[in-house]
Parts: structure tokens; C-alpha cells; sequence
């Protein structure tokens, strides 16, 4: 082989072990988890800097460093929801069958997860096909369901909160 073909057959080499070692991103592998941390509400062991592990998976999805700032880091988070769906769930726990990701995160009652998909724009409209209803419909069934409890002021609370952000009933969007 000539020098010519052996600093090729090098450089090939290098970029080939070079993108090997790079991260994949956006890397939506990271949010395969993110049912079961919602699910326990899975704490960050490490809570220097972000509180819950979903959090710290996210930001890991959507290419986040830390040295980005709060905004950098909001528009690539907003940038990951607007390109990837975000998981259904299964549960015993769960009265929707692959049901929407946020509407388990209201059964499990885990407000700081709902805010966060709020403020980094997950879509807030999503029908299920297997209730056919929107997060929304779902607070405003649950609200129902539970008049004369009170579980029904959590659930107005998150129908105020989702519509404020612009979520809409199924019947709104059709």
C-alpha cells in the first residue's frame, strides 16, 4: 500500500473511530424509561442540578449541556417534543391503554412533571386512539368523576393549568 492510500486508509480510520464515540443526538432512546420515572416520581440521585431522572433523560434527548443557557437549553428541549412523540404507557395503575404520557403523569398526580412538559412544549393535543380523547378531556372527565371529593380541585387545577397553556378538547380540534 503507498504512503498515499495508507494516510487515507488512516484518516478513514480516525473518523470512522471518531463518530463511533460521539453521542447520538438528539437521542430519543433516552426517553424509553420515562413512563417508570414518572410512574415513582424516580428522584435524581445526583441533585446538584436537576431534581427528578426524567429531567435529567430529557435534557440528555434533547442534547442539553450544561454549559447551554436556560434558554438554549428550553428551545432544544421544545425543538426534541416538537420532532418526537413522547411514550404511551401501560399500567394496572392507568385507566387509559397506551394512553398519552401526560394524561399518566395526571393519574399519577405528578405536577412537576406536567409542568416541565408544559414549558418545554410538548403537544398538548394529542388525541389517544384508544379513548379518543385529548389530555384535557381527560382532566375535565377525572374533574367530573370526582365531584364532591377532593380530588376534584387537583384535577380543576390541572384544567386550569393545561388550558392557560393551550390545550384543547378533541371536539375543539376536529
Amino acid at each position: 500500500m503507498g504512503l498515499k492510500h495508507g494516510l487515507a486508509f488512516t484518516i478513514l480510520f480516525v473518523k470512522s473511530i471518531c463518530a463511533i464515540s460521539q453521542p447520538i443526538c438528539p437521542d430519543p432512546g433516552q426517553v424509553k424509561a420515562l413512563c417508570m420515572m414518572v410512574n415513582t416520581h424516580m428522584k435524581n440521585p445526583d441533585a446538584s442540578s436537576d431534581k427528578y431522572m426524567y429531567q435529567v433523560r430529557m435534557k440528555k434527548a434533547a442534547c442539553v449541556s450544561a454549559t447551554d443557557s436556560t434558554k438554549t437549553a428550553q428551545q432544544k428541549l421544545h425543538d426534541f417534543l416538537a420532532m418526537h412523540t413522547l411514550p404511551t404507557y401501560n399500567n394496572l395503575q392507568f385507566d387509559v391503554l397506551d394512553g398519552n404520557i401526560l394524561k399518566f403523569a395526571v393519574s399519577a398526580k405528578f405536577d412537576d412533571f406536567l409542568i416541565d412538559m408544559i414549558d418545554w412544549g410538548a403537544d398538548l393535543n394529542t388525541v389517544d386512539v384508544s379513548d379518543g380523547r385529548t389530555v384535557l378531556d381527560y382532566v375535565a372527565y377525572h374533574a367530573e368523576k370526582n365531584s364532591g371529593n377532593d380530588l376534584k380541585k387537583r384535577f380543576d387545577r390541572y384544567y386550569s393549568t393545561l388550558r392557560a397553556a393551550g390545550a384543547k378538547h378533541r371536539r375543539e380540534i376536529e
